[in-house]
């Protein structure tokens, strides 16, 4: 059972790592990873590993997959890919050195079902759904899945809910210890009752 459980789960369409820097698109045979993460590495590998693909680059500015389903650089926006897939459209903002300031142009986001971007949306798309940095930030990975109904997203801290040992948003590295500022052997004390 455990070896054709792979084959029994709907796997998602579209990833986002914890960090909201990388995405990646399951394009058949191969998983298409882009953006920047610190932790680039490790989180391409554990996608490859769960998908059993090979993981690629998206496609260079101006180009496309070969069936054309995710196309970056089209528009003249730099780092900025559409994803056709499952008659969806998805609007990707891989990277963006002006950290939201700079909005997308109104003309990209008509008729998409979805954005996604690397970097904070703030006012840009409004009306259509998005998930950006902060959206990572409060509720962790990502994993989307495409289809004629629409588009369902399922983030890690709604499969893990708010537990003691799930980080909460923002968190870092220890979520079950909390080291108060004056007392530092108190904090030490509740670590080690916890190890």
């Amino acid at each position: 059972m455990g070896v054709l459980s792979p084959c029994l789960v709907t796997q998602p369409d579209l990833l986002i790592s914890p960090d909201g820097g990388l995405m990646a698109v399951r394009d058949g045979r191969q998983v298409l990873v882009g953006g920047q993460s610190r932790d680039a590495y490790l989180v391409r590998a554990a996608w490859q590993q769960a998908f059993a693909l090979p993981t690629q680059p998206f496609p260079a500015e101006g180009d496309a997959t070969p069936d054309g389903a995710l196309a970056c650089g089209q528009d003249g926006e730099a780092d900025v890919c559409l994803l056709n897939l499952k008659g969806r459209a998805v609007l990707l903002r891989v990277r963006d050195r002006s950290d939201g300031m700079a909005l997308l142009p109104d003309s990209l986001c008509a008729g998409m079902d979805l954005v996604i971007s690397a970097a904070p949306l703030r006012q840009s798309c409004p009306g259509v759904r998005g998930l950006d940095r902060f959206t990572a930030w409060r509720d962790g990975a990502q994993a989307l899945f495409l289809g004629p109904e629409g588009v369902r997203v399922v983030s890690d801290r709604a499969v893990r809910g708010a537990r003691l040992w799930v980080m909460k948003p923002g968190g870092m590295a220890c979520p079950l210890c909390r080291w108060p500022r004056r007392n530092k052997t108190a904090g030490l004390r509740r670590l080690l009752l916890f190890a």
